[in-house]
């Protein structure tokens, strides 16, 4: 094997080098403008590279040393292999990644555009990638993304190829006000909770996304998520996003604004601005997956503990279901959302118009959700 050792003070590149493996030790390396190093295996930097052209690496890039902040170059990590990108946080200006896989061992920092060509993107011991103020995330793939966090700090429609090791996942966020924001995305593996609110039949069971504030605000923005492989929505009109602020707690319907595709690949937006900070696609409730709703047709408001109050059996499916009772003669005497049998129930008291206890005698109830009917019928009233 054929190796090079720079031990130069200064060296100086004008035109196009190739090597095997390259050894900079303690030298300093510059690639002039339109000069091209291409180095067909691994480049160990312990000096100070100056790279104003374009610079390719085949192999593994281990930079003990120095990359310049002055530098305005290109690198293109190419090898087909496993690729080990072993730095300590630096800044490059342009990066393209092609060929095979890459790790990415510490923090690296794009200012001006990182171009995923081919090639994943992994990083290990939490590294993150960040995509400096102005700078540009260009391409994103089946073959090609982060797998990791990614962060992007400008913009006010921003885009994330990111995924888990099998799934690409990416993330669009939309009308994001505060333009300056850092805000970062990752794809994890896994079902994020089995804790949802009762409008939900299911959440993904194999992965769901988390966004971090640096800073700034999120305030108005809209999240779009590509999902794959979501067979468990059954068809896409049945899916949402799913939102919670932490792991521990609910899962909660975010309502979807629009959405497209299919369980094999599609998309969903949200229709209000982000909270999360973790989000992952649901499966809604159809009216034939939720249990019937069945009203107990007697009402015996005398306070002895029996009957006190209009039950409506598995009425907390239905939360967005509106509840209104009738007399006789059709008047509306009594209309709630979100019936739940304990905090919000009738207890033969009307809340329209004047608010009075009602007599005793026959009253009619409908049930609906969304303008479709769930139950009708009538009840008793006796004191």
């Amino acid at each position: 094997m054929r190796k090079i050792v720079i031990i130069l003070t200064s060296l100086f590149w004008v035109a196009s080098a190739s090597a095997q493996n390259l050894y900079n030790v303690n030298g300093t390396l510059s690639i002039s403008e339109n000069g091209v190093l291409s180095v067909s295996q691994s480049f160990v930097n312990e000096g100070t590279v100056i790279n104003n052209g374009r610079l390719v690496i085949g192999q593994d890039w281990q930079n003990d040393g120095t990359y310049s902040s002055d530098s305005e170059g290109d690198i293109v990590l190419n090898g087909e292999e496993e690729q080990y990108i072993n730095h300590n946080a630096q800044t490059f200006n342009n990066v393209t990644i092609s060929g095979g896989d890459k790790i990415f061992e510490a923090d690296l920092t794009i200012e001006g555009e990182i171009d995923f060509s081919d090639g994943k993107l992994f990083s290990e011991n939490g590294a993150r990638l960040i995509v400096g103020p102005n700078a540009i995330v260009s391409g994103g793939s089946e073959t090609s993304y982060v797998v990791g966090s990614l962060y992007i700090s400008s913009g006010s429609n921003r885009f994330y190829p990111v995924g888990t090791e099998e799934l690409y996942l990416p993330v669009t966020l939309s009308e994001v006000e505060d333009t300056e924001a850092v805000i970062g995305v990752i794809a994890h593996e896994g079902q994020a909770s089995t804790i949802i609110d009762n409008t939900i039949s299911a959440i993904s069971p194999d992965y769901y996304w988390e966004t971090d504030l640096i800073e700034g605000t999120t305030s108005e923005a809209k999240v779009r998520l590509e999902f794959r492989n979501a067979n468990f929505i059954g068809d896409v009109s049945n899916i949402t996003i799913a939102e919670t602020d932490d792991l521990s707690n609910q899962f909660e319907d975010q309502t979807w604004g629009s959405r497209g595709g299919d369980p094999g690949e599609g998309f969903v937006v949200s229709k209000e601005s982000l909270v999360g900070p973790y989000f992952t696609i649901a499966r809604l409730f159809g009216v034939e997956d939720r249990p019937p709703v069945n009203v107990l047709n007697l009402l015996t408001p005398n306070g002895d503990g029996w009957n006190d109050f209009l039950e409506i059996e598995n009425i907390t499916a239905y939360p967005k279901g509106v509840v209104t009772i009738f007399n006789r003669v059709g008047n509306k005497l009594y209309e709630v959302v979100g019936y739940d049998n304990d905090e919000i129930r009738f207890t033969g008291v009307s809340n329209q118009g004047n608010t009075q206890e009602l007599a005793e005698g026959t009253y009619f109830y409908v049930i609906t959700e969304n303008g479709k009917e769930l139950a009708s019928g009538f009840f008793e009233i006796i004191r």
